[in-house]
């Protein structure tokens, strides 16, 4: 992908998430996936980023996954993108106010460097 269409998917995203302010996760979940994939992702990279962003949006931004698997990466990156000073993020409660499409942008990219990476160590 390019820088712009990264900005373009991750404007997009962040869309759909104040769209989905007051809707279920699930319904953030589908329209986030089929962004993705209507943006050429991979399931792999579309299933990440939707994850990322449904975590923080209805769970909070705190780390329930250990720091090495790429879902606590992707976690991560949101969180430091968006000033913050560690890698557990601010609290348990949910946080309900969309990243911004920079740190969305961020992930994105991090995501697809990171699933690139992650397909050429298992050929």
């Amino acid at each position: 992908m390019t820088l712009e269409q990264i900005q373009d998917l991750a404007l997009r995203l962040f869309t759909i998430m104040v769209d989905c302010e007051a809707v279920k996760e699930p319904v953030l979940r589908q329209r986030c996936l089929r962004t993705c994939h209507a943006h050429g992702l991979h399931e792999t990279s579309a299933l990440l980023i939707t994850e990322t962003l449904a975590s923080y949006l209805f769970s909070g931004c705190q780390q329930r996954t250990p720091l090495d698997t790429p879902l606590a990466k992707a976690q991560a990156i949101l969180w430091l993108t968006m000033g913050g000073m560690d890698e557990v993020g601010p609290s348990t409660a949910v946080v309900a106010i969309p990243p911004p499409p920079y740190a969305i942008a961020a992930v994105i990219a991090w995501v697809l460097t990171a699933c690139e990476d992650m397909q050429a160590w298992s050929s």
